[in-house]
């Protein structure tokens, strides 16, 4: 019997490990349309941490995990939750939860080594998506597709096929910046921020969130509860740092000198973060010939450290599905989508409640934060 012919939108953790699983299973006739220029392209983020029954699970199954082992940072798993006085109501510090940081970056090169460049095809945009065809920004066609794979992200051309929802503004909006050489420059944020995760929870819709990175560095990002087009109704230059940084100091004033410091001391370059989620348990009518995965699917905040954890598991799910299948592709894209739905909800819930207790004003001594513990950290 011939491979089935599938086309995966996105180069993401998702695609790249649906390709690696479907490809070690016999499964050759895949090809990956990627609108980044190449595999260095940008910058990949920061640090996640793989959870065991998902992303690791999923590791596994592609045949990865010795790699993975080579830059999982176990260490990193210590965790901090600090209230905005500074005092620390959580702290977890050498102790293996079975859950290891590894940078965004090291996972993606580990995935898309693991795949032959020449089922990628980078610099590719898709433009809209029909069954068994992919409209390209270039104006032309690739058609006689038996499965089309969403892996493209909160903006999913796919998505459009199978639903009218799109995403909407989580009502969290913050900047990201980083801390590099901080050993040396700042020794005592460092050591206050730790191996791992740090989190300071104000109880009024703000928060700091810094993660340490593989080469000492760490990520800082504030978040706070802003309305969606804040920056542009205060009419300033979201890219002009030092002006950013005052408007940072005046939201955070009533915050301990310490954790202010992380906005006062941050490296110069900024990037503004808008979060947008889809609706808690959205799911849509089954279209043979095209399906979601990642957060094409179940796009979330990260108030959970979710997203790419269930990415990979619909990855591993679908690829199941069509090895189990593969002469029926609509059969398997149905069975992955039952799979998929109601574990999907279910994390999509949790991290709606996490996002929903740093709105308590209790902040850290609220039951929610106390109760979740780590769950509410997240990565970025």
């Amino acid at each position: 019997m011939a491979s089935p012919k599938i086309a995966i939108i996105g180069a993401g953790p998702a695609g790249v490990t649906l390709a690696r699983i479907l490809l070690q299973n016999n499964i050759k006739d895949i090809t990956i349309f990627e609108q980044e220029k190449s595999r260095h392209h940008r910058t990949q983020g920061g640090s996640l941490d793989l959870h065991p029954t998902t992303g690791q699970l999923a590791i596994q199954e592609a045949g990865l995990f010795d790699e993975f082992q080579k830059y999982a940072r176990y260490e990193s798993e210590d965790f901090i939750l600090v209230d905005k006085t500074g005092k620390r109501h959580i702290e977890i510090l050498d102790q293996d939860t079975g859950r290891p940081e590894i940078d965004r970056e090291k996972l993606r090169m580990i995935l898309l080594d693991s795949v032959p460049d020449s089922i990628i095809r980078w610099d590719t945009k898709v433009k809209r998506v029909e069954v068994g065809t992919l409209e390209l920004a270039d104006g032309t066609n690739e058609t006689g597709f038996d499965l089309i794979v969403g892996a493209d992200g909160a903006w999913s051309k796919a998505r459009a096929l199978l639903s009218h929802v799109g995403p909407f503004y989580s009502g969290i909006s913050g900047y990201e910046m980083m801390f590099r050489d901080v050993d040396k420059k700042h020794p005592e944020i460092s050591k206050m921020v730790g191996r791992g995760s740090f989190f300071a929870l104000g109880g009024d819709g703000r928060c700091l969130l810094a993660q340490r990175q593989g080469d000492g560095s760490f990520k800082l990002l504030t978040a706070a509860s802003k309305a969606e087009n804040w920056v542009s109704d205060m009419g300033y230059d979201p890219d002009d740092t030092e002006n950013v940084r005052k408007i940072l100091l005046e939201d955070y004033k009533d915050w301990a000198p310490e954790l202010r410091r992380l906005i006062e001391l941050g490296d110069d370059d900024f990037w503004y973060r808008p979060l947008y989620m889809l609706p808690v348990g959205m799911e849509w009518r089954h279209k043979a010939g095209v399906t979601l995965i990642g957060d094409a699917a179940h796009l979330m905040t990260p108030f959970a450290g979710e997203g790419v954890n269930n990415a990979m598991a619909d990855a591993l799910s679908l690829a199941k599905c069509i090895i189990k299948n593969p002469s029926d592709l609509g059969a398997a894209s149905l069975e992955y989508e039952k799979e998929m739905f109601p574990r999907a909800e279910d994390t999509m819930a949790r991290t709606w409640r996490n996002l929903q207790d740093r709105e308590e004003k209790e902040g850290v001594g609220s039951s929610g934060c106390r109760e979740r513990g780590t769950e509410g950290a997240g990565d970025f």
